[in-house]
């Protein structure tokens, strides 16, 4: 891990870490620490863009005969979740739920309102399966993306409204574990 030191545009200090970190770890990160907007702008981003984002395309399945309650939502971000991948996990989920880029890219993620907009629709489908019935008993996400959509849709788990929540951590072509 390294730390560096930096003075921001209005003079003020910050610390930046640089590491490798599991993405279920840093969703389960983001769940556990709430921050505020300080106002500033996108001050901790490298640039701000304007214009249109690549929005995130929702579909929706599932099978009303599943034996459990489990719902799995993949979320593509920067890679593709496929099915098959959430398939060897949980076989046969009552609900699924597949959010992508039209096309994910590494480095389509260039803003904070970007990564937050990402977590706003991941939060609407956790909401969804909260008010689902019957509710699931499980939701399992599947996500391949920047860090900081991964922070930002731990954020968006209320542990109070939706059901426990699973991220699971990617390696080498599979799902192996969760938390």
């Amino acid at each position: 891990m390294r730390e560096r030191l930096a003075v921001g545009p209005i003079g003020y200090r910050r610390v930046a870490y640089f590491t490798l970190a599991s993405l279920t770890l840093i969703v389960m990160t983001g769940a556990a620490v709430r921050l505020t907007d300080s106002g500033l702008g996108c001050p901790n981003w490298p640039r701000c863009y304007g214009g249109a984002l690549p929005p995130l395309v929702t579909t929706v399945g599932g099978s009303s005969d599943a034996l459990g309650a489990h719902a799995v939502v993949r979320v593509s971000v920067s890679y593709s979740v496929e099915q098959v991948q959430t398939v060897a996990v949980i076989a046969n989920p009552r609900y699924e739920y597949d959010l992508r880029v039209p096309a994910p890219v590494v480095d389509i993620v260039v803003s904070e309102e970007q990564a937050r907009g990402y977590a706003g629709e991941v939060r609407k489908v956790l909401d969804a399966l909260a008010a689902a019935k019957p509710r699931p008993s499980k939701i399992h996400i599947f996500y391949a993306g920047p860090v900081s959509v991964a922070f930002a849709i731990g954020q968006a788990v209320t542990p109070t409204i939706h059901p426990p929540v699973i991220a699971w951590n990617h390696r080498a072509g599979d799902y192996d574990w969760g938390i």
